[in-house]
């Protein structure tokens, strides 16, 4: 029954079949912009662009609620705030788990590189893969959540500029599979920032000190060709 009236109030919002082109089309996007573009920060330029056009898109049709459920999404009760605790609490456990068993992450530490990975990049990403593209796939394809999370996973992986390599390819489809199964429990994209944020935090923590469990297996340095 919660899951019908959150879906319900999706494409109420103005998530409408139409919107699961997001997928395809960020992706086609995405390459041609890969080759066009340099930069350091040309895919946040990239995501920026994106996001602006849904907000241009939904103003221009005056759906303005829809604009707040992209952005932000529903407001979540204090039950639901008490469970997300736990459930990132949970995540960033089996986050200590990941990077103890397939480190290969950053190797030091700087305010910039910080700032990059646990503000910009979880805002502009968070918006885009779990507030534009799978509320999308969700609005097409209600009865298709797992699938759904799947798909906008892959995509927010593929879409890094440094996925080839192992271990920081499988913490992003980990990472992301979870943003996924957080915003369809609780359809608010801030929580799905907020665990994305301190997700890429404790890619950090090694370096400083903190949270660090033995390695598992010696360091993975292979790449796929």
């Amino acid at each position: 029954m919660s899951d019908t009236k959150n879906h319900s109030s999706i494409s109420k919002n103005g998530f409408t079949p139409f919107t699961a082109l997001a997928a395809p089309g960020y992706m086609a996007a995405h390459f041609i912009w890969k080759e066009l573009v340099f930069g350091e920060y040309s895919f946040v330029a990239l995501r920026l662009f994106y996001i602006t056009f849904f907000v241009l898109l939904f103003c221009l049709e005056k759906r303005y609620q829809s604009i707040s459920s992209m952005l932000v999404g529903k407001s979540l009760s204090r039950k639901d705030v008490i469970s997300f605790s736990w459930f990132a609490v949970g995540c960033l456990v089996f986050r200590l788990i990941n990077r103890a068993v397939l480190p290969g992450e950053a190797a030091f530490f700087s305010v910039k590189m910080f700032v990059d990975n646990c503000v910009i990049a979880p805002l502009n990403e968070e918006i885009v893969f779990r507030g534009i593209i799978l509320a999308g796939l969700l609005a097409t394809f209600p009865e298709r959540k797992i699938e759904s999370i799947v798909l906008s996973t892959v995509i927010f992986a593929v879409s890094h500029q440094d996925a080839l390599s192992f271990p920081f390819f499988s913490s992003l489809l980990l990472g992301g599979l979870l943003y996924g199964v957080c915003y369809v429990r609780y359809r608010n994209v801030v929580s799905c920032l907020i665990l994305h944020s301190a997700w890429n935090a404790m890619g950090f923590f090694h370096i400083l000190g903190f949270f660090e469990l033995p390695r598992v297996i010696p360091r993975i340095t292979f790449t796929f060709s």
